[in-house]
C-alpha cells in the first residue's frame, strides 16, 4: 500500500450554476460547451458525464464568500 496524489477530473459550478442546471434537465445542459450525457445523483454521488466523454467527472459545488 503506498500514498499518492491523483488529479481527478471535476466541473467546479456555484450552487446557482447547479440549481439552474438541475431545473433546464438534459439533454438541453450544457457545461463548457460539452451537452451532459449522464448526470449521476443517486447514493449520494454527483457525478456527470459529457457528450463524447467516457468517465464521470465530480460536480465540485464552491461556496462565494
Amino acid at each position: 500500500m503506498k500514498l499518492t496524489t491523483v488529479t481527478l477530473p471535476a466541473i467546479e459550478m456555484t450552487q446557482e450554476e447547479e440549481n439552474i442546471l438541475w431545473d433546464t434537465k438534459y439533454p438541453n445542459c450544457f457545461v463548457e460547451g460539452k451537452r451532459v450525457h449522464l448526470w449521476n445523483t443517486s447514493d449520494g454521488n454527483n457525478e456527470m458525464q459529457l457528450e463524447g466523454e467516457n468517465f464521470y467527472r465530480l460536480v465540485v459545488i464552491k461556496r462565494n464568500i
